[in-house]
This record gives structure tokens, C-alpha cells and sequence, in this order.
């Protein structure tokens, strides 16, 4: 993959990212807000002043945290690296872009522990998403496996 067309697929993430913070903060509102919306964590709007500014650094920081996550994608098609590789680098790229955005924004104010516990919380749904993932695509390779060997077993007329 060129750099052109990582570039590319961390800009469509900016939009995916912005969707993605704007649910949350709609779920979590639902779970805790009793009854109101909070479109931002009330740490975040006292520090920056007023709840729109909080709001836009929001906003900036979830198309910064879209592009990030977009762009480390590519890592997946670096077709030379080892999966184990692969991984190591994904996960360290991703989360290298959303630790500081998220202690930035106090997300993981609530969190037991902090910081290093939503970061314990976001390794470990890493880990489930990557466990399912890739029993799903070693499924699939024993499924495709099973058919060529199927149609090489079957006999010529």
C-alpha cells in the first residue's frame, strides 16, 4: 500500500471516528446521564472553560483519533510482516493514539485506576476483537482449504 492510500483511509476515518465519540457519549449518557444529555465528561468542560469548548476539542481530537486508527489499517496489509508483528505494531500505533487523547479528555476519569485501567480495559477488548477475528479468518481458511481439497480429490471425467 502506498503512503497516497494510507492517507486516504485515515481521512475517510475522521468522519467514522466523530461517529463512533458522538455514540458514546450518547450511550454513556443513556447509562448515567439521569435523564440528560453529556455530550462531554464535566471534567473536560471545567478545565477548558465552557461546554462548547470542551465539545470542540472533542470534536478534534475524535477526527484525530479516526485518522490514527484508519491509517494504522494499513498495518494489516503489509503483506511481509508476521501476523505477530502485525499485531505488536497495530496495537502499539492505536494505542499510542488514543492514550493521550484519552487522558486529554479525562475518559478515563471514572475508570478504576485511571489511565493505566482504561488502558487495561482497552488492551483487553484488543485482545477479545483480535481473538474473534482471527478465529473467524482461520475458519475461513479451513473452509476454503476443505473445497480445494475437495475438487482435487474429486475425480476427472
Amino acid at each position: 500500500m502506498t503512503f497516497l492510500k494510507a492517507l486516504r483511509r485515515g481521512l475517510v476515518g475522521i468522519p467514522i471516528g466523530v461517529f463512533i465519540a458522538y455514540a458514546i457519549t450518547i450511550v454513556l449518557s443513556l447509562f448515567w446521564g439521569n435523564g440528560w444529555y453529556s455530550p462531554v465528561v464535566p471534567a473536560l468542560t471545567e478545565i477548558m472553560g465552557s461546554q462548547i469548548e470542551a465539545v470542540a476539542l472533542q470534536f478534534g481530537l475524535s477526527c484525530v483519533m479516526g485518522f490514527a486508527f484508519a491509517f494504522a489499517s494499513c498495518i494489516w496489509e503489509i503483506e511481509t510482516w508476521s501476523l505477530t508483528r502485525q499485531t505488536l505494531c497495530h496495537f502499539l500505533a492505536i494505542s499510542l493514539g488514543s492514550l493521550p487523547i484519552a487522558g486529554v479528555l479525562h475518559w478515563a476519569d471514572n475508570v478504576p485506576g485511571g489511565l493505566p485501567g482504561y488502558f487495561g480495559f482497552f488492551a483487553a477488548g484488543y485482545a477479545v476483537i483480535w481473538l474473534i477475528l482471527t478465529a473467524s479468518t482461520r475458519r475461513k481458511v479451513r473452509e476454503v482449504n476443505q473445497k480445494l481439497n475437495e475438487e482435487r480429490d474429486r475425480p476427472k471425467p
